[in-house]
């Protein structure tokens, strides 16, 4: 659901860099599970490329169905589907539903861009949501892990709607995760107080990208 090609902008016009780029470009050890899963997909005598692809087809289209879900949109399925996929994916969706309905979740807002004239960074946020009556950031995931730049993410994305909103998200983070193999639905809690640390991991990560760009040209 987020939106790489956004481009954010301070008030006084100047381009600052996005959440995901930011971890993207510094993190590098969240490369580690995917670099270690490629191995082994070639140790198998596998294109990681292809299983790749293929996992991926009940996670994303059980994703797909939350967003549309969010959106109040109707959700329609690929006329090529695999054999079995569809039914993975109604499943997970379907545990989503049950989760959602549990939790009394009632849409605020998704997919808006901030920018954090602060620490001169945006992001675009999933969703924020009333979750136990609770002002909440919801974020989905389709991976078949929860890896630490999730987390890091996250807390970026708690910082920017706070900063705007001048207000605490008392009700925390919620990822929602579709698993890429299955589809299967796994609900990720994290209350506010705990994201200080991730938080803290994305201020450093933020430093080293401004840097990066004054150490260009000294090679």
């Amino acid at each position: 659901m987020a939106m790489p090609t956004q481009k954010y902008r301070l008030k006084d016009g100047s381009v600052v860099p996005g959440t995901t780029t930011i971890i993207g470009n510094n993190l590098g050890w969240s490369q580690e599970p995917l670099m270690r899963w490629a191995w082994q997909q070639g140790m198998d005598g596998l294109d990681y490329r292809d299983s790749s692809r293929k996992a991926a087809d009940a996670g994303t289209l059980a994703h797909a169905m939350a967003e549309a879900d969010i959106k109040g949109h109707e959700f329609k399925a690929p006329v090529e589907t695999e054999p079995g996929i569809l039914e993975k994916a109604r499943a997970a969706y379907d545990a989503y539903l049950s989760w959602k309905g549990m939790t009394k979740m009632v849409l605020v807002e998704s997919e808006i861009p901030y920018v954090s004239e602060v620490h001169k960074y945006g992001g675009t946020i999933d969703a924020i949501a009333s979750i136990n009556e609770k002002t909440a950031l919801v974020d989905f995931k389709t991976s078949n892990g929860l890896y630490a730049n999730h987390i890091i993410q996250v807390a970026a994305y708690t910082n920017l709607w706070e900063e705007n909103h001048a207000t605490r998200l008392e009700g925390g983070v919620h990822i929602l995760r579709f698993s890429k193999e299955g589809g299967h639905f796994h609900h990720h809690y994290y209350p506010r107080e705990s994201i200080s640390n991730p938080w803290s991991a994305f201020l450093h990560l933020r430093a080293l990208q401004y840097l990066r760009k004054s150490l260009e040209g000294m090679t």
